[in-house]
């Protein structure tokens, strides 16, 4: 892989992770059936734009999948988090 595709895949990583931040930091003020809509959401978007950029579909739908995984840690993390500081108060 030359250096200008290692940079962009590496810039595409991280504007994939950001984007499951935002997400989890909107998903967590979310009922639970809301949340469940969002990360169905989520893993078809994500599939979408795979398959869009030449990803074979069963690529596209693991890469789905770790994104919905990886958002759903994100969430627990932040859920915790806010315990942790609600436990401090």
């Amino acid at each position: 892989m030359t250096d200008d595709k290692s940079l962009i895949s590496e810039m595409a990583a991280h504007a994939m992770l950001e984007a499951a931040q935002r997400q989890a930091i909107e998903i967590v003020a979310l009922s639970s059936d809301a949340r469940e809509e969002r990360y169905t959401l989520i893993s078809k978007t994500f599939k979408e734009a795979a398959i869009k950029m030449g990803k074979p579909v069963s690529q596209a739908e693991e890469a789905a999948i770790k994104m919905v995984e990886w958002t759903r840690s994100t969430v627990m993390i932040i859920e915790a988090d806010d315990g942790a500081v609600a436990e401090r108060d």
